[in-house]
């Protein structure tokens, strides 16, 4: 009798079986609400497959090891995607920060690679598109310089013609300024001209802007404050 071996899954689950052998029994299982579908080798159960997964599968058909492995490496391809479609359901993602989830989540990069070229090919990661809706949320409720932009774009793995592309040109930045300051600048009423300038200056700077355009926005808010 050929030795038992360990096979692994898709999620750590191992399953056992003799070197393969013969589908005795395919049956659909409903658990918290997720479908799977467990597979019977002779007469002992031997491991489940998301129904997809298993849709092939027929009582009589002959695995080998080498059958069971690619299924389950086919669905941990599987999971790998639906894991990614689970995090990119509150915001879009980059490439990156899907591909660092679903490696911290423990998927190999042989399920990681299709799972996000799938989502590639459906529209669902796009690094152009992620980086102009982040700059574009930044503009709207949280205005920063191009500097803190570029580098927030850069942890989340977008390279640096993309990120430059989304961001534009620094001279439309006064605005941006004028902007992340305002809220700030009603708290400093009290303040002279020079005292307002530095404070209301190296909160700008630290909000990555530089500094003529910092320059621009202080002179702007003080008009405004004191007219």
């Amino acid at each position: 009798m050929a030795l038992r071996r360990r096979i692994p899954s898709s999620s750590s689950r191992r399953a056992w079986t003799e070197g393969g052998g013969t589908v005795t029994r395919v049956e659909l299982e409903h658990r918290s609400g997720v479908q799977r579908v467990r597979v019977f080798l002779g007469e002992e159960y031997s491991f489940s497959l998301a129904p997809d997964v298993a849709s092939g599968l027929q009582e009589g058909q002959e695995l080998d090891e080498a059958t069971i492995r690619k299924l389950f490496a086919r669905e941990e391809r599987q999971r790998a995607y639906e894991h990614a479609l689970q995090f990119l359901a509150p915001r879009p993602r980059s490439i990156g920060e899907i591909r660092r989830r679903l490696t911290l989540r423990g998927y190999p990069p042989d399920a990681i690679d299709p799972a996000i070229h799938r989502l590639q090919r459906a529209g669902l990661a796009d690094d152009q598109a992620f980086a102009a809706y982040w700059v574009g949320q930044r503009k709207r409720f949280h205005p920063r310089g191009n500097r803190i932009l570029r580098a927030e774009l850069r942890t989340k793995g977008v390279d640096a013609d993309t990120a430059a592309e989304a961001i534009g040109p620094s001279s439309d930045q006064e605005d941006d300024a004028y902007r992340a300051g305002l809220k700030h600048s009603r708290r400093f009423a009290s303040l002279d001209e020079r005292t307002f300038a530095q404070t209301m200056g190296p909160y700008l700077l630290r909000r990555g802007f530089d500094y003529g355009t910092v320059r621009g926005a202080v002179r702007r808010l003080w008009l405004e404050r004191d007219g």
